[in-house]
């Protein structure tokens, strides 16, 4: 199988994983505008995603079989940049590498038992990954536990091992990396990241106070506002009528708000203040006649 080949330095593509790379040197400028922008087809093209050392010529024999998913145009000041948006398919062994354009086979994972032993020890590895990862990383944390939760081994242990087909082997040396990378993280927190059920809104629930506690507070405002005779009969016999009303009554609320503000009325007090209405008058007409 022969497919063009796009360098990378910084980075794996796994299987079924996305990854979006910035194309900037002109070895990968070269194979996108040739067969990519000019002749392939978004959704549709394969390509080769080969890994080497930044600075060492070298490549990696495997690499992965992508989909291009989809490519990204800008310029600024006549300079034109690319992102290319890529799909893992498969891992695949470089049997002949060249530029623009390798030989490749496509690699598919090899089932095979894990003893429960390995198993345990990888599970428990992987889960405390995910409690040290930092919050900048939480997306990691979560597909990390996503995969525990559906017991997906093979998933996981693709986050360290690309090269080995293996699931059994590659569980192994996944297993490896994760005690001298847990060894290596001074402190490790102690949050755990949980999936949780489809989000519910919570109402916060306000503590309600007893319907008669707030018909005894509302009858003593009644009895300290000074009610002139006027109006205290009024007043008095609303207040027994909402007494004898069902919690469920529709025109309690109107009837509490009624009685709440007449209870607030300043009924019993007056101020030394008077107004004379000959000055006020005067001054009235005289202003009228300034306008």
């Amino acid at each position: 199988m022969e497919l063009p080949v796009l360098l990378i330095t910084n980075g794996v593509l796994l299987p079924n994983a996305k990854l979006k790379v910035p194309v900037k040197s002109k070895t990968n400028l070269a194979t996108l505008d040739r067969f990519v922008v000019n002749k392939g087809i978004p959704g549709k093209s394969l390509v080769l995603v080969a890994y080497r050392v930044e600075k060492e010529k070298k490549v990696f024999e495997t690499g992965t079989v992508a989909l291009v998913e989809q490519v990204v145009c800008w310029s600024y000041n006549n300079f034109v940049q690319y992102t290319i948006h890529l799909v893992g398919v498969s891992r695949a062994k470089i049997e002949k590498f060249a530029i623009p354009v390798s030989t490749v086979q496509q690699l598919y994972a090899v089932e095979g038992d894990i003893s429960p032993e390995l198993k345990k020890e990888f599970v428990g590895g992987v889960r405390e990954l995910s409690m040290s990862l930092s919050f900048d990383r939480i997306e990691d944390s979560f597909a990390l536990k996503k995969f525990l939760n559906e017991d997906r081994l093979e998933d996981l242990a693709d986050y360290c091992i690309l090269a080995t087909l293996e699931i059994p082997i590659r569980v192994k040396l996944a297993n490896e990396w994760l005690k001298e990378h847990l060894k290596s993280v001074a402190t490790i927190g102690t949050r755990d990241v949980r999936i949780e059920q489809p989000y519910l809104p919570r109402v916060r629930q306000i503590p309600h106070k007893p319907a008669k506690n707030n018909i005894d507070e509302l009858e003593s405002k009644l009895q300290n506002a000074g009610l002139p005779d006027n109006v205290k009969e009024r007043v008095w016999s609303e207040f027994e009528r909402l007494k004898s009303m069902g919690q469920n009554n529709s025109e309690q609320h109107v009837l509490i708000s009624y009685l709440e503000l007449v209870a607030s009325l300043p009924w019993s007090k007056s101020t030394p203040e008077s107004i004379d209405i000959k000055k006020v008058s005067l001054a009235t007409h005289n202003l009228y006649y300034i306008f």
